[in-house]
């Protein structure tokens, strides 16, 4: 990959009035993902049985483009052990009013993007350490994550709970208020 750059002689935007060089703001992308395990197996570059000391925990992480050691790459970033599932739907506003209308989406058209107003949020937790306490509706259980569906039952002693909410976009639907 190559460096990134650094120097304002590079770029050659204006403001609004053609002569006033634009501010200079540094691109940020940042990709939120969730992996079966938080730490790799020694001498391992994926998860396997072995990692995080043979129990592995699901892990939301993020990855972004940084520069380490002045070389451009990818950083991984684990956030929050235990998260399982992550699931985003869309509310498309198809009127231009900045009201969603329902149902929402998993997967917006390319057109569609501009007019996203909110976007719902569904998160599937699970504890770190197996239950020793044994409840047998926690193998029949299944999980709401939204316009994607349900998960489970899982075979396994793990509680679990979903987390839900809905966050407006500001940007975009404020300006059709």
């Amino acid at each position: 990959m190559a460096a990134l750059r650094s120097a304002a002689s590079t770029y050659t935007l204006v403001q609004k009035d053609g002569v006033t060089p634009a501010a200079l703001r540094r691109y940020i992308e940042r990709i939120y993902f969730v992996s079966p395990c938080n730490r790799f197996a020694a001498g391992a570059t994926t998860c396997t049985a072995g990692a995080d000391g043979g129990k592995p925990v699901p892990t939301l992480k993020r990855l972004e483009i940084a520069a380490v050691a002045g070389i451009t790459g990818f950083v991984t970033t684990p956030l929050v052990d235990g998260i399982q599932n992550l699931q985003l739907d869309y509310g498309i506003d198809a009127t231009g009013t900045g009201v969603p209308a329902t149902p929402f989406v998993t997967a917006p058209a390319l057109a569609d993007w501009p007019n996203v107003m909110t976007v719902h949020v569904s998160l599937l937790a699970r504890n770190t350490e197996a239950s020793s306490f044994v409840d047998s509706t926690l193998s029949a259980r299944t999980f709401n994550m939204g316009v994607s569906g349900s998960v489970g039952p899982f075979s396994d002693k793990f509680k679990r709970h979903v987390y839900t909410g809905t966050v407006q976009v500001i940007n975009l639907s404020s300006r059709r208020e």
